[in-house]
């Protein structure tokens, strides 16, 4: 008999190590598997209303699914025209009828209206200044309001800017994003793009961004601005593949709730609210 029951509890202990050994493999497969991402951008006209792009990840297409579009053109086909109601040929009924050579009768009741309208006249217009007035005095008192509030805003921005613990948190969090942005940015581009923004400054400045790219020096990346033209287009294509790990955002994210000026800045945060 209690060979039996430490056989039972035998098997119960290896079925709960299984289950936990599971568990454990699926935790490091989400924290250390790659998760493969592919990213498609195609322009042939040059407008960027036109341009299709796609987005996979494990090979599977994100964005945009196939079966939205499905049923989109479903929806369109079923879709009929309004239709357009007909116009009524007849004639209307119950019109008045008036006089023959449009003159209305003159009488006492005529004149005394004639004399009572420019009372009511300078009434409305005393009614409408005064309207204009108060209008006026509530449109100051608003932009008081606002220049107040902004000026506040500002002080407020200015102190928490100056504070040397926020400083500290700030730029701890800029080098976390650049660990992320390493870690997470494209591992092979190839382009061939032209590409122009409307204007030649902010082509230019466009330019200067992807300068400092490491990617747009590729063998396979050739991205030329335009800067004589002010018609704002984009023209080519462009592949970009990477791959996103977990661990390196369980990583941040324990970083970043370890540093007591992060913390310091959530707590007052939540404080606020």
């Amino acid at each position: 008999m209690l060979g039996i029951v430490l056989l039972i509890l035998k098997i119960i202990g290896l079925l709960l190590l299984g289950i936990l050994g599971l568990f454990f493999v699926l935790v490091l497969l989400v924290l250390f598997v790659p998760i493969p991402y592919h990213v498609w951008v195609k322009g042939d006209s040059g407008k960027l209303e036109e341009l299709s792009y796609r987005v996979k990840i494990f090979g599977i297409q994100v964005f945009p699914k196939k079966e939205r579009k499905k049923r989109r053109g479903k929806q369109k086909r079923r879709e009929k025209p309004p239709e357009i109601p007909q116009a009524e040929t007849e004639g209307t009924t119950g019109t008045e009828q008036e006089p023959e050579n449009g003159q209305q009768p003159a009488g006492p009741q005529t004149q005394g209206t004639l004399q009572a309208e420019p009372q009511t006249e300078t009434a409305e217009q005393e009614a409408q200044n005064k309207g204009k007035k108060r209008l006026k005095s509530s449109k100051r008192k608003e932009k008081n309001a606002a220049g107040r509030d902004i000026r506040g805003m500002l002080e407020q921005f200015h102190a928490e800017f100056t504070d040397e613990g926020n400083r500290r948190a700030l730029r701890h969090l800029l080098s976390e994003i650049r660990y992320l942005l390493r870690h997470f940015g494209p591992r092979r581009v190839r382009a061939d793009l032209s590409f122009s923004l409307g204007d030649p400054a902010n082509t230019g400045y466009a330019t200067a961004a992807l300068s400092i790219c490491p990617f747009s020096y590729g063998k396979h990346c050739r991205i030329i601005p335009d800067f004589e033209t002010e018609q704002l287009y984009l023209r080519g294509w462009m592949d970009v593949r990477g791959h996103v790990r977990t661990i390196h955002v369980l990583i941040v994210g324990l970083r970043l709730l370890l540093d007591r000026d992060i913390r310091k800045i959530i707590g007052k945060i939540l404080k606020k609210r």
